[in-house]
């Protein structure tokens, strides 16, 4: 379990699992589950049990590697905010003093007006980029048929900002279907893996 992380999802299709098994097993089984989620490292001796666990453990996994991306993209989507919001008061701090020292004060007061507006219209468009950004990569780790690596590598990759800081790679382009694009990377990285995550392989050059 991930540090601060308090829960779990159980998936509604793991009843019929619990179902088959004696309930004696079911026991154990659920036993075992809390048991590694709790970062217990659980050997089990029944085979059956661990069987059955190596299939919910995957899942467990690969719902940790989501969740450990999604924390670090809005942690840094956080901090960025944080920042902007601090520009913003500095700069409204600076214009008070400008405002206190200048003779032509209704000048300075629509100056200030105007540089908190355009401040606040940024920290919107920075909280918008980080929703869709969060969407992105929640579209993309739903596709569990591709390896958890290769996933992250392709949400690096596509939600990559452009210069100005107001745009993803991913939105650049005219077509965009989350599918196909995985299928078309999972292919040339089983051709040349070296190359995966390679600018010069999409033959993009992102500056807008």
């Amino acid at each position: 379990m991930a540090q601060g992380k308090k829960s779990f999802v159980a998936y509604a299709d793991w009843y019929e699992t619990f179902k088959a098994l004696p309930d004696d097993k079911a026991g154990q089984l659920i036993k075992h589950i809390f048991s590694y989620v709790n970062d217990e490292n659980p050997i089990s001796e029944d085979i059956l049990i661990t069987a059955v666990f190596a299939n919910i453990k995957q899942t467990l996994k690969r719902d940790l590697c989501k969740y450990e991306i999604i924390r670090e993209k809005r942690s840094l989507a956080g901090k960025s905010s944080a920042d902007k919001r601090q520009q913003v008061l500095t700069r409204v701090e600076h214009d008070e003093q400008v405002l206190t020292h200048s003779t032509v004060n209704v000048s300075v007061n629509d100056s200030v007006s105007d540089n908190v507006n355009v401040s606040e219209n940024k920290l919107d468009a920075a909280a918008s980029l980080a929703s869709k950004e969060t969407k992105f990569i929640n579209e993309v780790m739903a596709f569990e048929q591709y390896p958890q690596e290769m996933l992250t590598k392709f949400c690096d990759y596509w939600t990559e900002l452009n210069k100005s800081k107001t745009k993803m790679r991913y939105e650049g382009e005219k077509f965009f279907d989350i599918k196909r694009r995985l299928n078309t990377w999972a292919s040339r990285e089983k051709t040349d893996p070296s190359k995966t995550n390679s600018k010069d392989k999409w033959n993009i050059e992102w500056k807008e």
